[in-house]
């Protein structure tokens, strides 16, 4: 039994381009179809192309000519990414569905995330592909032919595993010994230059009033590793001087 699967989306949209990228053998025509185009994939799989027009949309839905396996509805990830309703019901009628965006290489993190909230809002599986650079072709080709789903996104860090993440990394190699505790006093009017993370996080514990063993503690870290980097923030005038530790 063969497998048909249903490849729609609006003029422009790149439906040519990914079956070229899909199936490299298949000799496509880049034009736009006047109603659909059917190629034969090989390996039990036909390839149905659908323009984004409301007529050709009507006419198959009232008379299929084949039972759709895998509806692809394809959003162009360089413009505004949406799920074009029009052909949506040719999609929504196939048991495996997916909202593809193309052009990633040209997607913006904004567009990309839209186009994914699209895709759970009609209950469509989601994927990214660029023709151009390959990316995302492969999942996606073995996701049409086996029905593996996409794998789910890692969750975000927590804030706390963030933080932890800035901290200064502590120094592997033997720490040279402080002759002498220093408090860093942060200037008042630091420059306007860009910092590292790892610098951040040592200028924000400066308040003028703990020392380098103190903000070594507080950061979970060595004071060799807090004092290298109070020495570069010296050094771009985020310190304006280190005072003796006074001990009462």
């Amino acid at each position: 039994m063969s497998k048909v699967l249903l490849v729609a989306g609006p003029k422009g949209s790149g439906k040519s381009t990914l079956i070229k990228a899909l199936f490299p053998e298949l000799p496509v025509r880049f034009t736009e179809p006047a109603i659909y185009r059917v190629y034969e994939a090989g390996q039990g799989v036909k390839v149905v192309e659908v323009p984004g027009r409301a007529d050709v949309v009507r006419l198959l839905l009232a008379a299929p000519p084949w039972k759709v396996s895998v509806g692809l509805l394809l959003a162009d990830g360089s413009q505004q990414p949406r799920a074009d309703p029009e052909l949506l019901p040719l999609v929504l009628a196939a048991p495996q569905r997916a909202l593809v965006l193309t052009k990633l290489d040209l997607a913006s993190p904004e567009a990309i995330e839209r186009a994914r909230a699209e895709a759970q809002k009609v209950d469509l599986d989601f994927f990214t592909v660029s023709a151009t650079t390959g990316q995302g072709v492969p999942e996606l080709l073995q996701w049409i032919m086996t029905g593996a789903r996409p794998k789910p996104l890692e969750a975000p860090q927590p804030e706390a595993e963030e933080r932890k993440a800035l901290q200064p990394k502590v120094e592997e190699r033997r720490a040279p010994v402080l002759l002498a505790d220093v408090v860093p006093v942060p200037s008042p009017r630091p420059p306007r230059a860009a910092l590292s993370p790892e610098e951040e996080v040592v200028l924000k514990a400066c308040d003028g009033r703990k020392s380098i063993a103190e903000i070594a503690m507080e950061l979970g870290t060595s004071p060799a590793a807090v004092k290298g980097v109070v020495d570069k923030l010296f050094s771009k005038g985020f310190i304006k001087e280190l005072k003796p530790k006074v001990v009462v």
